[in-house]
């Protein structure tokens, strides 16, 4: 069998989706477990993280979670 950069990238999509979906679910649960947060604060990163798929859990992630 040879690998095809077609077959590659067929094997790796899925894998990069459900990375981006297990760094949402971490973060919306580390954010919810968060007392410390506001109500208001708390919604805006939910938000954040439902509506930005990738980008929104890396933002939570690096910038805020303390």
């Amino acid at each position: 069998m040879e690998l095809t950069t077609s077959s590659v990238m067929t094997l790796l999509w899925p894998v990069v989706g459900l990375a981006v979906l297990a760094l949402g679910i971490y973060a919306l649960f580390h954010l919810m477990g968060r007392q410390d947060l506001p109500e208001g604060k708390r919604l805006q990163w939910m938000m954040c993280i439902v509506l930005i798929p990738l980008l929104g859990p890396l933002l939570y992630v690096l910038r805020g979670k303390r």
